[in-house]
């Protein structure tokens, strides 16, 4: 499933900066008078700044109440680090899955650039 998720969440940074591009620009121009366009350069800030801190503080409380890595106790002189090697090895090959989602871009510009680059190149 992990692969699944990778993807997934490659796939919402591709989607997030257009969304919010294209919803501040269609406010813009829906506009006609530039004092409502001065109202929504505050409320957006402060919305942002309200909401961020509303899920900062939902996650301290689920850190108190739900406490992960209570109870695990590791001893970091006896901890093998042979499995990090799949982390830090530079000359890992990649396999089938790898390949497929590496296909997937991290951003829009991203892979606006490799097509351009693609079609240059034929």
């Amino acid at each position: 499933m992990k692969p699944f998720g990778d993807g997934f969440i490659k796939l919402i940074k591709i989607i997030i900066a257009p969304i919010i591009f294209y919803t501040v620009v269609t406010d813009i121009v829906g506009m006609q008078k530039l004092g409502k366009v001065g109202r929504v350069g505050i409320k957006a800030p402060l919305y942002f700044e309200v909401v961020s801190t509303l899920a900062l503080v939902a996650g301290l409380v689920m850190v108190h109440v739900i406490q992960p890595g209570a109870g695990i106790y590791i001893n970091a002189n006896t901890l093998d680090t042979k499995g990090f090697a799949v982390y830090t090895s530079a000359t890992e090959t990649q396999n089938v899955v790898d390949f497929l989602f590496n296909i997937v871009s991290s951003s829009i510009i991203k892979f606006f650039v490799y097509i351009k680059d693609e079609l240059l190149s034929c």
